[in-house]
């Protein structure tokens, strides 16, 4: 079995940490269940091509992150609950994209 390392960046463990305790303990489980899944992924287009992103409990919550395919190392980026079933998650990732585009070339 590959062993796959995990990168949190800074902003991913404060928005995890503020998650309700019942939606930390499933979004762990589904952190978990990404490499045993072979990483089933939306591939996210435009802007934000490159990224991959995991939809889980009720489809109301969204992981989105990288795969370095060479090194076996995933960056888990973003999770945040979707509002009114509108693309908001995207759309403050996009903003903290700009923000921080050295997370672009990882």
């Amino acid at each position: 079995m590959n062993r796959h390392i995990v990168e949190f960046v800074p902003i991913f463990q404060e928005m995890f940490s503020g998650l309700d305790k019942g939606i930390r303990i499933i979004a762990q489980k589904e952190l978990e269940k990404l490499p045993e899944r072979n990483f089933k992924k939306e591939a996210l287009r435009g802007d934000l091509a490159g990224f991959c992103c995991h939809h889980f409990y009720r489809n109301q919550y969204r992981i989105i992150y990288k795969k370095n395919d060479d090194k076996l190392i995933i960056f888990l980026i973003w999770i945040e609950k979707r509002k009114d079933g509108s693309k908001d998650t995207y759309k403050v990732f996009k903003k903290w994209l700009k923000n921080n585009p050295d997370y672009l070339n990882y």
